[in-house]
């Protein structure tokens, strides 16, 4: 289930923010890194597919 999730939300991603009229972030994570992020129109985050999670 949660692989097939994972690969969902990879898909849904670039197209978040014609879904949703407000400027967002969405990221997607596993445990240990950002696997992909989609950034807002002006909301940006210094994060990048690849970089190690925060706490």
């Amino acid at each position: 289930m949660g692989e097939q999730l994972m690969k969902a939300m990879l898909q849904v991603l670039p197209f978040l923010g014609e879904l949703i009229d407000e400027d967002m972030v969405v990221s997607v994570s596993d445990t240990e890194k950002i696997i992909d992020i989609a950034q807002g129109n002006k909301l940006k985050m210094p994060i990048k597919p690849g970089d190690v999670r925060g706490m």
